[in-house]
Order: C-alpha cells, then structure tokens, then sequence
C-alpha cells in the first residue's frame, strides 16, 4: 500500500475511535476494535491483492478485491472485538458468538450503504425531473 492509503487509514481509524468515545465506549474499547479492525483489513487487503493480482494480471483487480475483502475483514473484526469488551469471553464459543455478531455488523453497514445509493439515486432523480 502507498503511503496515502496508511494516511488515510491513520485518520479515519482515527475519527472512528473519536466518535466511538463520543457514544459512550471507553477508550480501550474504542481504540482496541477500531486498530484491531483497521489492522485486520489492512492484512486482509494486502494478501486478497496480492494473490488475486498475480492469478489475475489485469491492473487494478487485485486492489479492487483486497479493498473489498480488506473493508469487510475489518468491520467484522471491530464488531467482534467490541461485542467481546461488551460481553466477555469465557470459552471458545464466546469468540465464534464475536465473530457472527461482527458478521452482522457487516451486514448492516451493507445495508446501509445500499440504502445511502438508493437514497442518492432517488434524489438526483426528483432533482433532473
């Protein structure tokens, strides 16, 4: 990853971690899921990249796919990481309930930015006609 992308990594992780405090999460949960994520979906980016673009060497598929891999690994591994501050982990299966509810967490942001495009879409229409 270029230096940008760590940049832009660093700020948002940054004001993730701002607004998490802001919500009431003590400090060494916000800032424990939010690295966490961050670091997750940085490594999970960077080896989806790198094996999708050398399997496929068309510039810019493997970066599209680790973006999307990494963004996902990243939001399930906050989401586990927080529902553990939150709940506890006695044994193993504590960790697996972590990891849907992380799972979960994925599918509501997906569900959200679906409903953002779909919101985005429905206004630039009623504004051409």
């Amino acid at each position: 990853m270029t230096r940008g992308f760590w940049l832009v990594d660093a700020a948002l992780t940054g004001l993730a971690i701002k607004q998490d405090i802001e919500v009431g999460e003590s400090t060494a949960q916000a800032v424990s899921s939010n690295v966490g994520g961050t670091l997750a979906g940085i490594g999970a980016a960077t080896l989806t990249g790198a094996a999708i673009g050398s399997a496929i060497p068309i510039p810019g598929v493997g970066t599209a796919a680790g973006a999307i891999v990494g963004a996902g690994v990243g939001i399930i591994t906050s989401g586990a990481i927080d529902h553990m501050f939150n709940e506890g982990v006695e044994n193993i299966g504590d960790v697996g309930e972590a990891l849907w509810e992380g799972t979960k967490g994925l599918g509501n942001t997906l569900a959200d930015a679906g409903n953002a495009i779909g919101d985005g879409i429905s206004n630039a229409w009623d504004a051409i006609f």
